[in-house]
């Protein structure tokens, strides 16, 4: 059985069940179905690392429960109970030794104390760079490093900004994009993801966008799903800054990588993906 765990500083969970919140939406327009690269990675890596995982910012458990049926046992952080009671609910539908698999919890990766070590953590969709202030991203450098057996494997995922991607960032600035618009096979509702870039600040390399979900209603009518505040920010990184903030942390970058398939990081790679070893 799947637990839910909380920690300080973490939120608390409202609600029932079956309360749609903006999290009830993550797999509909970020699910598994375009993920098989990520999984082989990580399923890979994981076999390289050993049998204890942990993902940070695990949102609604996709690559955990992954995971957890290719044989890893894996923790699986997130500082959102909303993201976490999906988790619970996609938990409890996998068979009996997949859930004895997967242990949930509640808190922020900035600061976590698990009261033990892994043989590999990753944070593995952009999520690094969900810590916009230098002191919080070192603390989290910090605790992965005190949560890793000697050895131990960390892979940390980001996108890779280029120049010309920033420009087209900024240019498409207070432009709302349908980044999904499909029925939603949960509902059968048509549904849209819509993003928007609200400002890029070149200064502490943070984009700040607006994030929601509209969705049609039987009676015609759209019904809007707002993440929190609305807002969002995002520290954006270039390679060298990351490289830096790793090995700075005690970590020896064996790898750097520009996609899944483990190809090397070019110039004009969508992702930077680098694997460390903690010294």
């Amino acid at each position: 059985m799947s637990k839910v765990d909380r920690m300080a500083g973490g939120h608390t969970s409202v609600g029932a069940s079956d309360r749609t919140t903006f999290a009830s939406f993550y797999d509909f327009y970020d699910g598994p179905e375009h993920r098989e690269g990520q999984f082989q990675m990580y399923r890979s890596l994981a076999s390289e690392a050993g049998q204890e995982i942990l993902e940070l910012a695990c949102g609604t458990g996709i690559v955990a429960i992954e995971l957890a049926r290719a044989g890893s046992h894996v923790t699986g952080l997130d500082i959102s109970a909303d993201m976490l009671q999906v988790a619970r609910g996609k938990v409890l539908r996998e068979d009996a030794e997949v859930q004895a698999r997967i242990r949930l919890v509640e808190g922020d990766m900035k600061d976590f104390k698990l009261g033990r070590t892994f043989d590999g953590i990753f944070l593995t969709n952009n999520s690094y760079g969900y810590l916009t202030a230098p002191l919080d991203r070192r603390s989290c450098m910090q605790a992965i490093h005190d949560h890793l057996r000697p050895g131990g494997l960390m892979a940390i995922k980001e996108r890779n900004y280029t120049p010309e991607v920033l420009m087209r960032t900024l240019q498409g600035q207070l432009n709302v994009r349908m980044q999904m618009g499909r029925a939603n096979p949960a509902t059968g509702k048509y549904t849209m993801h819509n993003w928007m870039t609200v400002h890029i600040d070149s200064v502490t390399q943070t984009i700040t966008s607006r994030s929601f979900i509209d969705e049609i209603q039987s009676d015609g009518t759209v019904k809007r799903y707002v993440r929190g505040d609305g807002i969002s920010r995002n520290h954006y990184y270039n390679r060298f800054e990351l490289q830096l903030l790793i090995e700075q942390a005690g970590f020896a970058v064996r790898d750097v990588w520009g996609g899944y398939v483990r190809q090397p990081l070019g110039p004009r790679s969508y992702s930077m993906i680098f694997a460390a070893q903690k010294r």
